[in-house]
């Protein structure tokens, strides 16, 4: 196929999930019983989940935050926790959280602060796969400390009210403090996050503005991959007497989009935002009353409106979430005819849509015309790694030619989803410039000999391949926004 046409320089899948606060978890395994016709209905109604807005209950309406907390924190210490230390453990609080009493038994319904220490047998210091995909502010040394540990000093906190979230902050600054005083580690269990220090006061303790904190420094979001299904959802939230918040299916290529979305709901949330009687959650990035929080995202794109409406209903948890409510978000009065397409469109008037701007290319491009050549040798051993499935965190997409209105060639990129034979199938991950009948997120298939370019986006974020992006930025560079 000649290369006319417009070519676009970069997909909007090139993200790191760890720098969006994001955790790649292993799928659940599937039944080996399971027949190839019942796999491929469980795969038609994961996909198409969200967008049957009959299948659960809307959420109340009204704030969905309730006073009623459980959260727990634990401190990793050298060695086993001595009584003179959970006493010294307890003044701390005590300074820190007056007027809260101590429990032996944190039960459901008592209110209270309970210290648990564990038995030295019962405690299992973080290794390096922990520390690596969980931990937070480590360098070589302090990993290396915190796989010492041999101790630890459960908090937990058990509260019927914190209406300015004045005992979170407490109980933030507290655990903070003895982990100075014992030289160790905090293990947020809420998150399933291990910080130093540092980490956590730079998290968690610095930043809140008007009574609230940055909601993306408080939660974390674990993304899952199976069977087809790729499901984002929140952890954290319950620290603050908010459900935790889930899209049941997004494609990796739009998880930046989705946790925009995640993410504003969550502050949004936080700060008091009421959800209408249909379900209806108006997302205002004018309404955040965190000032930074705020302008970090209205700063992403200055015209774009800054506000859209997602609708949330209540969800059932699944294996790995945590034991908290739960609301899935999902986009039914948006533009698109797929709830992925409806997704990138609810993020494009949040945050704003990628900045891509078409190249012009020239019929047989020799230097592009190379990079095929060279990528079709490859694409067999792409091909292979889809079929038996990437490693945990990995991701590739294919440039590939798209017809235009006008009888041109468009040159987009495709996240792929499933590789079956000379047929590709994906999400495209562009915003199409000449074809009005698709959209950004659309499911999309392509054909493999048409196939002019890949990347692949490995696990420890390095990337092979995009060598016509290369060739592309140099003939026409992107300036970054």
């Amino acid at each position: 196929m000649p290369f006319g046409g417009t070519w676009r320089q970069t997909a909007t899948t090139l993200f790191t999930l760890v720098a969006l606060g994001m955790v790649a978890c292993k799928p659940k395994p599937s039944s080996k019983d399971e027949s190839d016709n019942e796999k491929g209905a469980r795969d038609t109604a994961a996909t198409e989940h969200a967008a049957a807005t009959s299948a659960t209950p809307s959420a109340g309406a009204g704030s969905p935050v309730v006073q009623d907390r459980r959260f727990l924190f634990a401190v990793n210490t050298k060695a086993p926790v001595t009584p003179q230390q959970i006493a010294d453990a307890k003044s701390i609080i005590e300074k820190a959280a007056p007027g809260i009493a101590f429990v032996d038994d944190p039960g459901v319904g008592k209110t209270g602060i309970s210290l648990i220490a564990p038995p030295p047998d019962q405690i299992e210091p973080p290794d390096e796969n922990t520390i690596r995909y969980f931990g937070r502010g480590f360098d070589g040394s302090s990993a290396e400390r915190a796989r010492s540990m041999r101790g630890a000093l459960g908090i937990g906190w058990n509260l019927d009210a914190d209406p300015k979230l004045e005992r979170l902050r407490a109980a933030q600054s507290s655990v903070k403090a003895f982990a100075e005083k014992m030289d160790g580690f905090i293990w947020d269990d809420a998150t399933r996050e291990l910080f130093t220090p540092a980490a956590f006061d730079s998290q968690r303790i610095a930043g809140w503005d008007s009574g609230y904190p940055d909601m993306r420094g408080q939660i974390t979001i674990h993304y899952y991959e199976n069977e087809g299904r790729h499901r984002a959802v929140t952890l954290g939230m319950e620290k603050f007497g908010a459900p935790d918040l889930v899209i049941q299916d997004v494609p990796i290529s739009q998880s930046n989009r989705g946790s925009h979305v995640r993410n504003v709901a969550a502050q949004l949330i936080v700060e008091g935002a009421s959800i209408g009687s249909n379900g209806e959650l108006v997302l205002d990035l004018a309404a955040i009353k965190h000032a930074p929080t705020k302008a970090y995202y209205s700063g992403l794109d200055p015209s774009a409106s800054h506000k859209t409406t997602i609708h949330l209903a209540a969800a059932k948890p699944e294996e790995g979430d945590a034991m908290n409510r739960l609301l899935e978000i999902r986009f039914p009065n948006g533009a698109g005819a797929t709830e992925w397409e409806r997704l990138a469109a609810a993020a494009d008037a949040l945050v704003g849509a990628p900045k891509d701007t078409p190249t012009a290319v020239a019929e047989n491009d020799p230097e592009l015309a190379a990079i095929k050549l060279r990528v079709q040798a490859k694409l067999p051993e792409l091909a292979a790694a889809i079929q038996k499935g990437l490693p945990l965190g990995e991701s590739i997409s294919v440039k590939a030619p798209f017809d235009t209105d006008d009888g041109g060639v468009e040159w987009m990129w495709v996240s792929v989803t499933k590789w079956e034979g000379d047929t590709v199938h994906g999400v495209l991950d562009n915003a199409p410039a000449g074809i009005k009948s698709l959209k950004i997120g659309a499911p999309v298939t392509v054909k493999q000999s048409a196939i002019a370019d890949y990347v692949r986006h490995k696990a420890d974020d390095s990337l092979e391949g995009g060598e016509s992006i290369k060739v592309l930025d140099r003939r026409s560079p992107i300036t970054p926004r």
